[in-house]
């Protein structure tokens, strides 16, 4: 009988060793699937993800269809815009009021910021614009007489593009270049048309390294303002603009087949360690997504993974780390945007008409719903599948911020067992009757309102038994 002591660890590197030294529980090597916690934090510790707080109160119960923060008149004018069933809401001294209205109630919104004036497009009304969040309507600087009332809007190299018109949707429109504080959509435009025999529509725009990239339900082109066609990249497309945005120097997307990145080249496939949830999404929404130089973050709904259904799911790829961690929340996310008023924030708007305030430093649960988390590792054999092993003695988990926490196993894929409840930083539970299998596996699962930080497992005795 050979003795192998063995200590799970949470760390950077994955040591590989077994004989009395620690094998890591990185979730790069070792760890199958987390949920609300994250890894690069704290170096050697799982923590329980920041919490989320509501900005006002509900606004309606139907979904939020455009999230915006608009700052204008060199950045004196500052107003967070929710676009709700046909109207927009501006967020003034911890209170949404009604700004505007007689919208469309269902058609996706964007908004764009020129001239000092923010423009809300949906394909379906005629565009109109603010100088200050608070009064709409027609507007000089924008040409909006004559603007093309289009799904898309991009300002790119002083010109404002649109597309998405239903009546042209292969077609970029661009304006002219402003002339005394004014553009026209009637003296110096051009459109381009976007290859009309692809069998394809157009369904986004983006902008990387001085490039505007057109995206098809199954392409990526590009167009640098000065040739006369956009060409084409590869056949890789994407479906909504609200899953395109930038990541520091990347632009960002996301279509059926995973998340990309590109830098106006070839893209490049960046979700292989979460396919899982991209294969098992049943939510038909549009993917939202959030960008920024550290993060990309998308809400992908509902997901059946391994028979399990997981709601509200959001996905977060770390730009620097290269690491996803999945998250759930009790609301589903519609919207992304960036707030900032006295500190930076990421603001969502949900499929019943709340703005919130994700990943506040401030708050150790969901408005007041306790954050669960989950963390299950690999298959582990500890050197061999073929070997029957047997776990015994004790095994010691360590924590910080205990609150409410199970240690369970299994061995060769039966049904999960507890070992017991971890509520302090050390637990130590005994093993009464020999655990045998010829591989295991590991889980924590529980509730938190303080951030709690999982550090791993120490089993004292994992005995080889037999050939």
């Amino acid at each position: 009988m050979t003795k192998l002591p063995i200590q799970f660890i949470f760390g950077d590197v994955s040591e590989g060793i077994i004989q009395g030294v620690k094998y890591s529980l990185c979730p790069e090597n070792s760890v199958e699937l987390i949920i609300n916690m994250i890894v690069d934090e704290v170096i050697g510790e799982a923590v329980v993800r920041k919490g989320s707080l509501m900005l006002g109160s509900q606004i309606t119960t139907q979904p939020v269809l455009g999230l915006y923060q608009f700052i204008g008149d060199l950045g004196t004018t500052e107003k967070l815009l929710a676009s709700v069933y046909g109207s927009t809401y501006g967020y003034t001294s911890s209170v949404f009021s009604e700004v505007n209205t007689g919208d469309n109630n269902t058609a996706s919104v964007e908004y764009e910021t020129f001239l000092d004036e923010v423009v809300r497009v949906n394909g379906v009304n005629t565009p109109e614009t603010s100088p200050d969040g608070l009064n709409w309507g027609t507007s000089l600087s924008w040409d909006t007489a004559n603007m093309p009332i289009g799904k898309f809007v991009k300002v790119y190299k002083d010109q404002v593009i649109v597309a998405g018109v239903p009546a042209n949707p292969d077609t970029l429109y661009i304006s002219s270049v402003p002339s005394s504080g004014r553009i026209s959509w009637t003296s110096d435009n051009r459109e381009i048309v976007v290859n009309p025999e692809d069998g394809q529509n157009i369904t986004g725009l983006g902008e990387v390294s001085s490039l505007l990239i057109v995206f098809k339900d199954h392409a990526m082109y590009r167009w640098n303002n000065r040739s006369t066609d956009a060409d084409m990249i590869v056949n890789i497309g994407c479906s909504s603009q609200k899953s395109i945005v930038n990541c520091g120097s990347a632009l960002a997307f996301f279509n059926e087949k995973g998340f990309w990145l590109t830098s106006g080249e070839q893209p490049i496939k960046i979700s292989r360690k979460i396919q899982k949830f991209i294969e098992g999404r049943t939510s038909t929404f549009a993917v939202p997504c959030y960008g920024n130089e550290d993060y990309l973050y998308g809400s992908l709904g509902t997901c059946v993974v391994n028979g399990t259904t997981y709601d509200n799911v959001v996905v977060r790829y770390s730009m620097l780390s290269k690491e996803w961690v999945v998250y759930k929340y009790p609301f589903e996310i519609r919207a992304f945007a960036r707030y900032t008023d006295t500190t930076d924030k990421i603001v969502v708007g949900t499929s019943l008409g709340k703005i919130i305030w994700i990943e506040n430093k401030d708050a150790y649960d969901d408005d007041g719903t306790e954050i669960g988390f989950e963390i299950e590792t690999h298959d582990i054999d500890f050197g061999s599948q073929g070997l029957p092993k047997e776990i015994s003695e004790m095994v010691l988990a360590y924590c910080r911020n205990p609150y409410s926490m199970i240690i369970q196993y299994k061995a060769n894929n039966e049904q999960w067992n507890n070992f017991g409840v971890l509520d302090k930083e050390i637990g130590k539970f005994a093993i009464n009757e020999g655990i045998k299998g010829n591989y295991f596996k590991f889980r924590a699962v529980g509730l938190s309102k303080n951030r709690t930080r999982f550090q791993g497992l120490e089993l004292t005795n994992v005995s080889i038994t037999g050939y």
